[in-house]
């Protein structure tokens, strides 16, 4: 798959989740920002566990030995549920950012960087312009660990990983 970070990938990446049961019944806005959340949590938790480092060339089939609680791996969910939530409101996302929104990049320490994206996310409302800052900022924290190449090379894989999963992954949401 070939990853693009504008509006139509967004709606990709939504009708997937839609596919695999996980707009059954309306989801409250909490909810979206609580699972961008956590996914954050989860590559800081990679960190924390020295997970940072991720081999090339891995196929759908290694996933779970290789790829697995990698920082790769959950930054690329950080951005696929932003992608999706993107979808799911039908809002727009351009193909270039401004410069005011990077943020992320003056920040040195990843402590900061992760408080940082995880405060603006929670005080999100539902409007086009808090969901690109938080694609932006989100994916310049990305670029800390990656580069953008690796980045939707990992987004790639995820969602072709995900094809595989069952029903809303096996979770109740």
């Amino acid at each position: 798959m070939d990853v693009t970070f504008d509006t139509d990938m967004c709606v990709a990446v939504h009708s997937g989740n839609v596919k695999k049961g996980f707009y059954d019944d309306p989801v409250p806005f909490y909810r979206v920002k609580n699972l961008i959340v956590s996914e954050l949590m989860e590559a800081y938790e990679s960190i924390r566990k020295n997970r940072v480092i991720c081999p090339k060339g891995v196929t759908v089939d290694q996933y779970d030995e290789l790829v697995k609680g990698t920082v790769q791996e959950e930054m690329a969910d950080v951005l696929i549920r932003i992608m999706d939530a993107i979808g799911y409101y039908s809002l727009d996302l351009p193909t270039t950012s401004v410069t005011h929104y990077h943020v992320v990049q003056k920040v040195n320490d990843f402590d900061t960087m992760f408080n940082y994206v995880c405060q603006y996310i929670l005080g999100m409302e539902v409007s086009q312009s808090d969901f690109r800052i938080a694609f932006f900022i989100a994916k310049d924290l990305a670029l800390r660990f990656m580069t953008i190449e690796e980045l939707k090379y990992h987004i790639a894989l995820k969602l072709e990983y995900n094809k595989k999963r069952p029903y809303k992954h096996g979770k109740v949401f």
